[in-house]
């Protein structure tokens, strides 16, 4: 049984940050020790902290270094990649990622989410990842701006990204989706994906557009973000 599972989005500003908050709920209340590990981060100004692992780590008082809890800045892993050296980026979020492993019951691991430069290549490196770590992978999507069947496709596109490289893809999220339509949409995600993955859909939340993590801390608590993953 894996001892962790990979969040990856198929568009930006998908929502991933309240799947993370609503999964760490869930994961804390039912494992001893839960860790949660970013392999790639955005660029942070020196003195500053990454938001959505400073967050995580003081809301869920995590006995975790910032340091441990992410691998490589988005512009090094550009410059790694640029320069063929993509297999080196992979040695440390293993080496990194294993650490966390021996410490912990369960590790969360949470994808990329590029915006600019680097946008391209986001799909192919979080499957890569989550090869490589030998860890299962929930994947979401954003309905904003789209039609139904592309919002399907493109979750599809992911799943099918995933399995092609022999990843287990355990769930579907499809997020921001009007409510008139949840049924709409959950039904013609289970018609294009295998019975065994299990597909959520979450309604468009007006009041969480557009916010950090942090911001949506503060305007939810726990149960109430557990109330929205399930």
């Amino acid at each position: 049984m894996s001892k962790a599972i990979y969040i990856a989005t198929s568009d930006q500003n998908s929502g991933k940050s309240i799947i993370t908050l609503g999964l760490m709920s869930i994961l804390i209340g039912k494992t001893a020790k839960v860790g949660y590990f970013r392999p790639i981060v955005e660029d942070f100004v020196d003195g500053e902290l990454d938001n959505h692992i400073e967050t995580v780590l003081s809301y869920f008082n995590l006995d975790i270094k910032f340091e441990d809890a992410y691998a490589i800045t988005k512009s090094k892993l550009i410059k790694k990649k640029n320069k063929g050296k993509i297999g080196e980026v992979l040695d440390l979020i293993i080496e990194k990622y294993k650490k966390l492993e021996e410490r912990f019951d369960f590790v969360l691991v949470e994808g990329t989410s590029f915006t600019g430069e680097g946008t391209s290549i986001e799909l192919d490196l979080n499957v890569l990842i989550a090869k490589n770590l030998g860890i299962p992978t929930i994947i979401m999507g954003s309905g904003v701006g789209k039609t139904l069947e592309e919002l399907v496709d493109s979750l599809y596109l992911v799943y099918d990204s995933f399995k092609v490289k022999d990843v287990e893809v355990l769930s579907v999220f499809a997020n921001k989706v009007q409510p008139e339509n949840i049924e709409l949409v959950t039904k013609s995600l289970q018609k294009s994906l295998p019975p065994n993955v299990l597909v959520n859909t979450i309604p468009l939340i007006s009041s969480l557009n557009n916010q950090t993590m942090q911001e949506i801390v503060n305007e939810l608590d726990q149960k109430y973000c557990l109330e929205v993953i399930i």
